[in-house]
């Protein structure tokens, strides 16, 4: 099952992570598709909902990731970024590159 995966950053360091399990409805790469997990992520990770704008949902779409820092808070956050992250357990691995074969 595809998961979110829900990081806090301070000062380019992880200090809080988690991934939230998306139900079959929420599988998509649509940002709106998963409000609700990223909702209840932020629960779980005890911050602040963020405002989601137009440019999360195009950086969502395109990279299956996108980040909020405190411009997209209404509250004070005590952290440098929050990133989510779109994770398919059905995605094969990428090959390795080998300048050898590139050559």
């Amino acid at each position: 099952m595809p998961e979110l995966w829900c990081r806090i950053i301070k000062r380019h360091r992880i200090v809080s992570h988690l991934t939230e399990p998306l139900g079959e409805a929420a599988s998509s790469v649509s940002l709106s598709a998963v409000a609700d997990t990223l909702e209840e992520a932020c629960r779980k990770l005890d911050v602040p909902r963020p405002i989601l704008l137009s440019k999360h949902e195009r950086e969502y779409a395109a990279n299956g990731k996108t980040y909020f820092t405190q411009d997209h808070f209404i509250e004070h956050i005590t952290f440098d970024r929050l990133e989510i992250e779109y994770i398919d357990p059905n995605r094969k691995p990428d090959k390795p590159r080998d300048p050898r074969s590139e050559a």
